[in-house]
């Protein structure tokens, strides 16, 4: 699984926050309540923190229970993180409901599932468009 040298992906364990470890940082949810909030410069500068705090868990987690390499894990990441922009699937995760980690982790299964669909669907021919012949 692990194609590249400078890729080292440490054995899943016990959750801490030391950078490189995979594991997701305590969370901070005045951050993540900043990105919904009304300023749109202290938003974009919390989603922005937001995305260095958890792209590498994010990573980690791809490569480690999907198997994919370091390049298609590190695209899967950047298209999940451009959902979380793109939908401002952020607005919608509350304390109340659980851990956020679980709510970033349940967005990613679904991000990855419609990835995988869409890439099954180009296998099948999903892309062509149906002539006017054939219809």
């Amino acid at each position: 699984m692990n194609d590249s040298p400078h890729d080292p992906l440490p054995p899943a364990g016990p959750p801490a926050a030391e950078p490189g470890t995979g594991a997701f940082a305590a969370t901070r949810w005045t951050l993540i309540q900043s990105v919904a909030g009304t300023d749109p410069h202290g938003a974009a500068a919390a989603m922005e923190q937001l995305c260095r705090i958890y792209w590498y868990p994010i990573y980690a987690f791809i490569r480690r229970t999907r198997g994919y390499r370091h390049h298609d894990a590190q695209d899967l990441t950047q298209a999940f993180f451009a959902h979380l922009l793109t939908h401002e699937t952020l607005t919608r995760a509350r304390q109340e409901r659980g851990r956020f980690r679980n709510f970033l982790l349940a967005v990613l299964c679904k991000v990855l599932a419609n990835e995988k669909d869409a890439r099954e669907a180009l296998k099948r021919g999903g892309a062509g468009r149906l002539s006017p012949s054939t219809q």
